[in-house]
């Protein structure tokens, strides 16, 4: 978590680190609890290693469209494989079961 603090840190905009420390921190733990099972831990060192590079080597002015890029592509490898949340497509079954015709 203190990654993304520092990330968002050095944006130099007070607004923006609290906004997303308030929001985000909650957040985050939901996704990588529902989704730490689909990813192995040395593909999730890498996945945020990649973006520490990106976030340091991208100039300024285009850091907002690489940093989008990059969510985009994280998003399609996650999620393309699946329901965008897990278990509850059974839920959404079990309150409305099909019709029996038995």
């Amino acid at each position: 978590m203190e990654l993304h603090r520092t990330i968002w840190k050095a944006a130099n905009q007070p607004l923006l680190y609290r906004t997303l420390n308030l929001l985000m921190n909650p957040y985050i733990f939901i996704i990588a609890r529902a989704y730490s099972s689909r990813i192995d831990l040395a593909n999730r060192c890498d996945n945020h290693e990649q973006y520490v590079r990106m976030v340091l080597k991208t100039p300024l002015d285009k850091i907002e469209d690489e940093v989008e890029r990059y969510f985009g592509g994280l998003y399609t490898r996650i999620f393309e494989h699946g329901s965008a949340f897990p278990g509850f497509d059974d839920l959404d079954t079990s309150l409305h079961p099909s019709p029996s015709y038995s």
